[in-house]
């Protein structure tokens, strides 16, 4: 009786023991799997790094003349980033937010402080739609030639 108790319980221990093995084989084979991911990801990370390190650098604009058309339509402005990206004076900036211009006012919008904000997309569409071809490969704009009348009268 006391050798089918024991071997019962050796039985028993043998069965543990190989469930445990399994169970460590099986936490192996997933930290195999774990591990060869893992190098499959950084082999793909390093070919990417590769194919950019490989590609020309595109300049990147350095001014509100260049950045105005290639920044997102949301992107706030300042009146000095207004005149700088259209190459005017901040007075004629000023000057082209009054409604009653020709053109009508440069569409912009005012803070609590009272501090005006231009939305790049909105003066990208103004400048457009109020830029005229007044001869082929020149461009004026027509509240160039409205300023230009105005200061032809005054003398």
């Amino acid at each position: 009786m006391v050798a089918a108790y024991v071997l019962g319980l050796v039985r028993q221990l043998a069965s543990d023991a190989e469930r445990r093995a399994a169970d460590h084989a099986t936490r192996a084979d997933m930290e195999r799997r774990a591990t060869d991911a893992a190098r499959e990801q950084a082999a793909i990370l390093r070919q990417i790094c590769d194919a950019l390190a490989s590609e020309p650098e595109h300049a990147v604009a350095s001014t509100w003349r260049e950045k105005l058309w290639t920044c997102p339509a949301e992107t706030r402005l300042t009146v000095n980033d207004v005149a700088e990206a259209l190459g005017w004076s901040r007075s004629n900036v000023y000057h082209r937010l009054r409604p009653d211009g020709p053109l009508g006012a440069l569409p912009h919008r005012k803070q609590d402080n009272n501090t005006l904000v231009f939305l790049a997309g909105e003066v990208r569409s103004w400048i457009n739609q109020h830029e005229v071809i007044a001869q082929a490969g020149t461009v004026q704009s027509a509240a160039t030639r409205h300023l230009r009348r105005r200061r032809h009268a005054a003398h």
